[in-house]
């Protein structure tokens, strides 16, 4: 399943145990077999990752993760004001569909991890795996204790440490455009789709083909914050954003009413609720240090030379492919 993320060819990794319990590798280290690169294994978690640019952007996400964890944002069974277990819910329904026993899922770029639990507990017969950069991962691990169907490693989507064609399905949702090359991340994941899997992304759609609520997303990150929003500490960030979106708010029943989401669904929310769900929308558009925007025959393109087929947008940034069958 794991590879060298550092050599190319799938170089196989060898377990070096220091502790164990009845579960999983505590501590230790995978050493490649090839080039002989250690990396090391804490608290059950393989860090697996490389390069200068994964620091940078790990960084971003460490600072984000943590605020949430904290209670800054919305509750943790949202992102965006939607129910985690309803989003993967729709994942599974509409784009994942037949999960088999022993099967191997993919959240690649899994964030704060709820998507990754729910993924778990909705298909116990699979095994996940939780993928993502951020240091808060122990926080995830110490939170998903009761699912043994859930395995977690740090690592980056531009240099995944995974063997080619083991998943069954992969999804990475709202991730390939944070890295420096969105294109080189797509493809450097792609692979790991096994034929017949499916491929599920969400990525930021261009500019010219934005309605007006992603429109002023967009400008609230290049023009009010000039694309140096990433640069401030966190708190100062979360402090501008929070004074920034009382007068945003009074706007945000046009925003809800303007997107396909259902009446019925935000009169259910509290004020406090879309309040804060506005905050962290806010705070994940200035934090990354990348945010790339793409049309959709880019995207679509991406996936043909990958080697899909049936490639759709089912809601706008959301895509779907599946690989070609051997």
């Amino acid at each position: 399943m794991l590879c060298c993320p550092a050599c190319p060819g799938e170089a196989d990794l060898l377990l070096q145990v220091q502790e164990r319990d009845d579960r999983e590798v505590r501590m230790g280290a995978l050493l490649c077999s090839r080039c002989g690169q250690s990396f090391p294994i804490v608290d059950g978690i393989p860090r697996l990752l490389i390069g200068k640019e994964s620091q940078e952007v790990k960084q971003a996400f460490s600072e984000q993760w943590k605020l949430r964890y904290g209670g800054c944002f919305e509750k943790e069974s949202r992102v965006f004001w939607l129910e985690n277990s309803e989003s993967v819910k729709y994942l599974s329904e509409s784009l994942i569909q037949a999960v088999q026993p022993g099967d191997w899922l993919l959240d690649g770029g899994c964030g704060s991890g709820e998507k990754s639990r729910e993924l778990a507990r909705l298909h116990p017969q699979a095994q996940v795996l939780a993928m993502d950069i951020s240091e808060t991962l122990p926080v995830l691990a110490g939170k998903s204790r009761d699912l043994a169907n859930l395995h977690i490693i740090q690592a980056d989507v531009s240099h995944p440490p995974l063997k080619s064609g083991r998943f069954a399905h992969i999804v990475s949702i709202g991730v390939l455009h944070h890295t420096p090359d969105t294109a080189k991340a797509f493809r450097a994941l792609a692979p790991c789709v096994r034929p017949g899997g499916n491929l599920v992304i969400w990525l930021y759609p261009h500019p010219t083909e934005s309605p007006l609520y992603q429109r002023f997303y967009y400008f609230v990150r290049d023009r009010l914050f000039r694309k140096q929003g990433h640069a401030m500490p966190a708190l100062k960030r979360l402090t501008l954003l929070r004074l920034l979106c009382l007068p945003v708010f009074l706007l945000l029943p046009l925003f809800l009413l303007s997107t396909t989401i259902q009446k019925g669904f935000y009169q259910k929310l509290s004020l406090r609720d879309l309040y804060h769900g506005l905050v962290f929308l806010l705070y994940d558009d200035l934090a990354p240090l990348y945010q790339h925007r793409h049309s959709r025959l880019e995207v679509r393109n991406w996936y043909y030379e990958s080697q899909f087929e049936k490639v759709s947008e089912l809601q706008l940034g959301l895509y779907v492919g599946r690989r070609v069958a051997a």
